[in-house]
């Protein structure tokens, strides 16, 4: 940890103990994250189960269930919303459907699909 904190004050970077969070991704049933102790300069280093990069979820199992269960309740709001666009009398055409879908479910599906390409 310290060798990358000199590169980052090397290059301009500067790291925000706050905002930083550490995961161990192991499959061990009986790892305590609470012994690792990382620091960045002199504060301590929050180390989750959890944690959201680039708005994909890892756990420390890499098992992606709570990414897929944050993606479905998304998804679920936005297909509300197709449902209503689709009324029986009146609604939106067959086209205009696809486009919404494409643009609002769809790419929410795809987005990070390639990092999670191990889920069961």
């Amino acid at each position: 940890m310290n060798r990358l904190t000199t590169f980052f004050e090397r290059w301009g970077f500067k790291l925000s103990a706050q905002k930083t969070v550490a995961i161990v991704f192991t499959r061990r049933q009986h790892f305590r994250s609470d012994d690792v102790k990382l620091t960045v300069g002199g504060y301590p280093i929050k180390v989750d189960n959890t944690v959201k990069f680039l708005g994909v979820i890892f756990d420390k199992v890499l098992t992606w269930s709570p990414h897929l269960e944050h993606v479905v309740a998304r998804c679920n709001k936005r297909l509300n919303l197709l449902k209503v666009m689709a009324g029986t009398r009146w609604g939106a055409s067959k086209d205009v459907l696809l486009l919404v879908y494409k643009a609002l479910i769809r790419s929410m599906i795809d987005y990070g699909c390639t990092a999670h390409d191990s889920v069961s």
